[in-house]
C-alpha cells in the first residue's frame, strides 16, 4: 500500500499555513532547502517533505510524504488523515479532540465517522488498483475474500519473479496506489466526502508533476522524455501548490 498522510486545516491563507509549517520546522532545528532548482539539494538524514494545497473551500490541504512528527502549530481545527496507523484524528487549538464533537457542524460527519468496516468492500488486491489487473484476474477476484485474493496473489508474483532473479515486491511495487478499501481508508474516505475535500493527488504523482512543471517554467522549451507529459498532465495547476522541503542531521 502507498503511504497516504495528509492534513486538512480549517482556515483559507495558504502562504500563512506554509509560513507557520515552516517556522515550526525552524525552529527545531531543520533547513529549508529547495529540491527542485537547477542543482540538487542536499541530503538529510532527516527530512520532511510537503506540499501546501490551494484552499478548497474554508480548508488547505497539507500533503506530507510521510507522517508528521513534530507538534503542529494551533490553528482552530486540524483534521490529521493517515492511512496507517492513527488513521483519522481532529486538532482543535493543537490539542487532540474528539472527532465526533469537533466535526459536530458538519452533519453528515458523525455517521462517517461511526460507520462500520465494510470487509467486502475493495478497490484494490494486494495493495494494487483492480483496475490495473487483466479482465480475467479482476473476474476471480469479485466475490472472493480479498484478503485472501491479496495473498494468492502475493504468492504468484513471488514465485514469477523469483524465478527472473527480481525481487517479490518489484512488480506489484510498479502498480501499488492507495489502498482505501482498509479500516482507516473507508474511514476517511467518508468523512472527507462529507466535508467535500479532496484525496488526490498523492504526494509522490504531485511531486513529480511540480518538478516538470517548474523545469518547463525555467525553460519552456525544455525536452519531455517519455511519460513526462502525461505526468504533467496529472496535476496541471502543480504550480499552484507550495512546496516545504528542510532538513536536518
Amino acid at each position: 500500500m502507498v503511504a497516504w498522510y495528509n492534513l486538512y486545516v480549517n482556515h483559507t491563507d495558504q502562504p500563512t499555513i506554509a509560513t507557520r509549517l515552516r517556522d515550526s520546522l525552524l525552529q527545531l532545528g531543520y533547513t529549508e532547502f529547495n529540491a527542485f532548482g537547477l542543482m540538487p539539494g542536499r541530503v538529510y538524514p532527516d527530512a520532511v517533505r510537503l506540499f501546501i494545497a490551494p484552499p478548497q473551500g474554508d480548508w488547505v490541504r497539507v500533503i506530507a510524504e510521510k507522517p508528521l512528527t513534530f507538534a503542529l502549530p494551533a490553528f482552530p481545527r486540524v483534521i490529521e488523515a493517515s492511512l496507517e496507523g492513527t488513521g483519522l484524528r481532529v486538532y482543535v487549538d493543537a490539542l487532540l479532540a474528539d472527532s465526533v464533537t469537533a466535526l459536530a457542524d458538519y452533519p453528515c460527519s458523525e455517521r462517517a465517522l461511526t460507520a462500520p468496516f465494510d470487509a467486502t468492500s475493495t478497490d484494490s488486491v494486494g495493495g494494487v488498483p483492480l483496475d490495473a489487473l487483466p479482465d480475467d484476474v479482476r473476474q476471480m477476484a469479485s466475490g472472493l475474500d480479498p484478503r485472501q485474493v491479496g495473498k494468492l496473489f502475493n504468492r504468484m508474483s513471488a514465485t514469477v519473479l523469483g524465478k527472473v532473479g527480481a525481487e517479490a515486491g518489484d512488480a506489484g511495487d510498479l502498480l501499488k496506489t492507495t489502498d482505501w478499501s482498509t479500516p482507516n481508508g473507508q474511514q476517511i474516505r467518508r468523512v472527507l466526502a462529507c466535508l467535500q475535500l479532496d484525496t488526490t493527488p498523492d504526494f509522490v504523482t504531485l511531486r513529480d508533476a511540480y518538478a516538470l512543471h517548474e523545469r518547463r517554467r525555467r525553460n519552456p522549451k525544455a525536452n519531455l522524455y517519455p511519460g513526462d507529459a502525461e505526468a504533467m498532465q496529472a496535476v496541471p495547476n502543480a504550480l499552484a501548490f507550495i512546496p516545504l522541503y528542510a532538513g536536518r542531521d
